[in-house]
Parts: C-alpha cells; sequence; structure tokens
C-alpha cells in the first residue's frame, strides 16, 4: 500500500486543528484512533495524541496487540530511523523460549493460579509481565499476564481470568496439561519502588489486577522495606472473588506499616472491618498528604482511568502515579 507521509509537525498540528479525527504515530506508521473509548477526549492517560507514542508508551502492555486494531492512515517521516532503533535492539526485550506448567489450582469462580518452572538464569522485577504465545492450527495468539510470585522463588506464578471464548486463557486454564511448555516473551513493564522511609505507597487494584501487585508486596514485605505506611486497597464484587486473602491478613502481622482494604461492590453482609462501595471511596479517605505518596493502580479501563483523575484532582503529582492497564 502507497501511504502517505506526514512529519511530527504535520502529525501535532492536524490534531490540533480538530477531533474529527484523531491520530498518533507508532513504530514509524500512523494510526487513526478516532474510534477508540481510551483516546476519545485527545489524550489516553498522559499520552498525547498527535504525538509519535513509540518510546514514551513503549512499556505498556499490549500496545502492539491495541494498536494493530486500527488503520493505518500514513507513515512518519523519519520512520527509517525509529525501524533501525528497534532492530538495532536499543529497546532491550528479554526473551526466553518457554517455561514448564508444573500446577494449576482454580482459586475462584473463573480464576485460576498457575506455577511454572522458572528457567536458568530467568530474572525478573516485580510487578512485571511476560507475554504467552499460544498456537491454535497455523496462527499464533499472544496475551500479556503479570508474574505473581516473588523474584528469589525457583518458580514463577500467574493468575489467568478464564474468559469465555478466550483462547489463549483456556488453552491455560483448560487444556494444557502439567508438564507442557508454553513459549513467552519477556519480561516487560516496570513498576519502579524506591525504598524512602518518608513515602506512604498505595496499592490499588480490583479483580485478578492482585497478580503484580502480590509480587510487590511479597518483594516489600520480605526485605522488610521501611515505607511510612503501605495500604492495599483491594476491590471484588463479593468475597468468593477474593485472591490470596490470608495471605494479606498475615502480612499485616508481618509487616507493620501494612493495612489490608477490603472493598465488596455486591456483597450483602459485611464486617465492621470490610469496605462497600468501590475503592475509590477508600483511598480518598485515606490520603492526608498528596505529596508524599506513590500510588500503584491495577484493573481494567475504567477504574484506572477514574482512579487516576481522582488522584489528579487531589493534588497528587502525575510522576508518582504508576498504572497496568488490563484490556
Amino acid at each position: 500500500m502507497n501511504l502517505p507521509t506526514y512529519s511530527l509537525q504535520e502529525l501535532s498540528r492536524r490534531n490540533g486543528q480538530t477531533m474529527a479525527e484523531i491520530w498518533v504515530g507508532y513504530k514509524g506508521m500512523i494510526y487513526d484512533v478516532t474510534s477508540s473509548e481510551l483516546f476519545k477526549d485527545g489524550k489516553h492517560y498522559f499520552h498525547d495524541t498527535g504525538k509519535d507514542l513509540t518510546f514514551e508508551m513503549k512499556d505498556a502492555p499490549h500496545l502492539d496487540d491495541v494498536m494493530a486494531k486500527f488503520p493505518i492512515v500514513g507513515k512518519l517521516a523519519g520512520s527509517e530511523q525509529i525501524e533501525n532503533h528497534f532492530s538495532n535492539a536499543n529497546i532491550h526485550v528479554e526473551t526466553t523460549p518457554f517455561i514448564r506448567l508444573l500446577e494449576r489450582n482454580k482459586i475462584s469462580a473463573d480464576t485460576y493460579h498457575l506455577t511454572f518452572q522458572k528457567p536458568v538464569g530467568f530474572h525478573f522485577s516485580a510487578g512485571q509481565y511476560l507475554k504467552f504465545h499460544v498456537s491454535i492450527g497455523n496462527v499464533e495468539h499472544k496475551r500479556s499476564y503479570s508474574i505473581c510470585s516473588a523474584t528469589n522463588q525457583s518458580t514463577i506464578e500467574f493468575v489467568v481470568q478464564l474468559k469465555n471464548g478466550g483462547i489463549v486463557s483456556e488453552q491455560l486454564c483448560l487444556y494444557a496439561q502439567i508438564g507442557d511448555v508454553i513459549p513467552i516473551s519477556g519480561p516487560f513493564g516496570n513498576f519502579p519502588i524506591v525504598e524512602s522511609a518518608q513515602k506512604e505507597l498505595f496499592f490499588i487494584c480490583t479483580d485478578v489486577g492482585i497478580g503484580p501487585i502480590r509480587s510487590m508486596l511479597l518483594e516489600i514485605s520480605e526485605k522488610q522495606m521501611n515505607f511510612s505506611k503501605v495500604h492495599l486497597i483491594y476491590g471484588n464484587r463479593t468475597k468468593g472473588d477474593v485472591l490470596f486473602e490470608n495471605e494479606w491478613v498475615k502480612m499485616q502481622r508481618t509487616y507493620p506499616t501494612f493495612t489490608y482494604h477490603s472493598v465488596f461492590s455486591r456483597e450483602n453482609f459485611l464486617l465492621p472491618f470490610e469496605n462497600a462501595g468501590y475503592v475509590h471511596e477508600v483511598y480518598t479517605r485515606l490520603i492526608n498528604d498528596p505529596k508524599n505518596c506513590e500510588f500503584f493502580v491495577v484493573g481494567w479501563d475504567r477504574m484506572v482511568h477514574e482512579t487516576k483523575q481522582n488522584l489528579l484532582n487531589l493534588g497528587v503529582d502525575k510522576d508518582t502515579i504508576f498504572v497496568q492497564l488490563y484490556i
């Protein structure tokens, strides 16, 4: 296809004039994202449209899969340099051929806890994720899952929600046999935890968003990292949906500055220390000093978007908000 070429200035100017068509650059191409709910206001979180987002969003989960859904309307001037940048491996992506399934347990109505053997020499940071490569016939399907285990274990763990018609989740949760090997790539992502006795940490998640947060909480608990307070604000529909609750109760005893806040949107019977409603009511009540906090937010699009906007409205610095979006 013979595509027109636009400079960065032309791309920026076009989006500044009209919202009728919303374009972004990515890996040398220009995509029309007008139909996307994520870009409907001309901004995807802190990423503006009318820009080249190649390096700005290099750690965003599922980005290649998502961008493939949108039509390509042109090429970005200078795309050869962008392609060379990637081909020369200036952006490093560690790859591992496969991991072997050791154990699989159903831990809620639709969620499975999977344990794999960690390959020799494999390293990851708490909060990162892997891409699983599952081939059905001649078609390869990729899906990203966050590692939910501690970095020093000999195994790697994941929580996977079984989706109706979800090709990869069905393969992992229903059809893969113990001992099977699954091709992967990664790890990807960056959830930086910097120890500071003055800081207050907020881990905010819903549903299976607890996965990467579990990895980070295990890390800071095992190392007894020194923070003024650490909050886990974990939202679910009912008590039957909560994952790893025994660990959060135990962590309150073994890690003195940690507090677990459970939140339920559809639970009829609540104990005095449990919260009804949604996570937003809880973290907004707990924040005393927005300038001395860091926030790690994991969940589906609407929850993450609302949380970030609420935090900004409270005066939180955008650079202290770290998100991982499930799509």
